[in-house]
């Protein structure tokens, strides 16, 4: 494959994992997990964010940016849906556009058994376009369209791929919910969002070591294990201001009240008491 080639990929593939999103943002690292599996393009942060550049520069998806950071998200727009959903591929965009069938397999290759790892990216990106417009079923009908361009694919593989590829897109579906609920309840109250992200990274972290993510890999599983106590130590320091902050709310309000009295005691006036409280306390 040519460089060029090889981007223009990249970039149908990474806007494939943002209509995978379904219209909620998507951070440059998740989008780099799942591109990931087309080792033969390469990826990296760096090219993802490329690819995401060009994709935003061309109304594909819209980009979010935090201030002071390289960091970046990105949701795709209603005209990348429609760019995904086109029959052929629109003109002047450099951008990969799979066809209504898969790219045949090179005549030395066909007819051996492979899986769907090992399928090239133009194929797997065929058949994640084609699994999302089903609605993933028909897996059955994909299995033998692969087969008549010389993938031997098992039914039974393309079916538990399928099913894979639709439990990943409920769980990014579910995250986004969770995000939305989340910044609905907590509003401006970025302790209790800091609480409930640390939270979140505890149980994916217990989760990951639990379920073996990692298989026997001692480095990764090292680092994963040595990231909780920070973020229990984290999670500490915030719930240690928290207490501090409503001691001092509460300490505040005591004497904000005892001024209060002993302004009226004083023959003061409301707001000659309200005076005080605001220039000795700072209270309002």
């Amino acid at each position: 494959m040519t460089t060029e080639h090889i981007d223009q990929l990249r970039r149908l593939r990474v806007l494939q994992a943002l209509q995978r999103a379904d219209g909620h943002p998507m951070g440059e690292k998740a989008i780099l997990n799942t591109v990931r599996v087309d080792h033969e393009l390469s990826p990296t942060l760096e090219r993802v964010r490329r690819s995401l550049n060009y994709l935003g520069d061309n109304g594909l998806a819209q980009l979010l940016y935090v201030e002071g950071s390289e960091w970046v998200a990105a949701y795709i727009t209603d005209a990348g849906v429609s760019f995904l959903q086109a029959e052929a591929k629109p003109d002047g965009l450099e951008i990969y556009h799979p066809s209504d069938r898969p790219e045949p397999a090179p005549v030395d290759q066909r007819g051996r058994k492979s899986t769907i790892e090992t399928l090239p990216p133009e194929v797997k990106a065929w058949l994640d376009g084609e699994l999302v417009r089903r609605g993933f079923h028909d897996y059955v009908e994909l299995a033998e369209l692969l087969k008549e361009e010389g993938y031997e694919i098992s039914k039974s593989a393309v079916g538990r791929y399928g099913k894979r590829q639709k439990e990943q897109l409920k769980t990014l579906r579910q995250k986004a919910e969770m995000a939305k609920a989340a910044a609905q309840v907590f509003g401006a109250d970025h302790i209790a969002i800091s609480q409930g992200t640390i939270a979140t990274s505890i149980a994916a972290i217990v989760d990951a070591i639990e379920e073996r993510e990692y298989g026997t890999d001692k480095e990764k599983l090292s680092s994963l294990a040595g990231a909780l106590p920070k973020l229990i130590s984290t999670d500490l320091s915030t719930r240690k201001f928290q207490i501090e902050q409503a001691a001092r709310t509460k300490a505040l309000d005591e004497a904000a009240e005892a001024v209060g009295k002993a302004a009226q005691q004083q023959g003061l006036t409301a707001d000659q008491a309200q005076f005080w409280r605001e220039q000795v306390l700072g209270v309002k």
